[in-house]
């Protein structure tokens, strides 16, 4: 018997990665409106620009869901995913800081024009992965407010929301 998670399964190529737009535009994925009300809500909670969210399998052929504030990071969100899934825990780093110096993971905030990058995975009822809620800043952002528990809670809104 096997006990832990299965490995991960490849993600989507970025070019397949649909753009991003407004989840409040009509009904486009898994219902827009809430996906809308907990992004409001994260930009609420902490002060970061962009929140985003990539999905596994792509619902409604859309495997990317932002506030619209994270310009090109739709690019790199199959490697930030990817990051965030091999780590077991919710990833919080800083560019420039000691999280993004001892960091092993493949990604780094300061290379993708960002200051502060936080990820968690999101799971499913059997704790399979169905994708990355993801909250990233171009300015400093003070990584005390932003904990791995406030991640896990937030990954768990995300998840009641798909």
């Amino acid at each position: 018997m096997i006990i832990g998670n299965p490995p991960p399964r490849p993600w989507p190529l970025a070019k397949n990665v649909p753009a991003a737009s407004d989840p409040t535009s009509g009904s486009q994925g898994p219902d827009a409106p809430s996906l809308a009300r907990l992004f409001r809500l994260l930009e609420r909670l902490h002060s970061v620009e962009c929140i985003f969210i990539t999905l596994r399998d792509p619902l409604d052929g859309r495997a990317f869901y932002s506030n619209d504030r994270c310009g090109k990071l739709r690019d790199a969100a199959r490697d930030v995913a990817n990051a965030i899934l091999k780590s077991a825990d919710p990833l919080i780093l800083q560019a420039n800081g000691p999280s993004a110096a001892t960091s092993r993971q493949a990604v780094d905030p300061g290379a993708l024009g960002l200051d502060f990058l936080a990820g968690v995975a999101l799971r499913d009822a059997t704790g399979n992965a169905i994708g990355t809620l993801c909250l990233a800043s171009r300015t400093p952002v003070n990584a005390t407010e932003i904990d791995r528990q406030a991640l896990e809670d937030a990954a768990h809104l995300a998840v009641r929301e798909i």
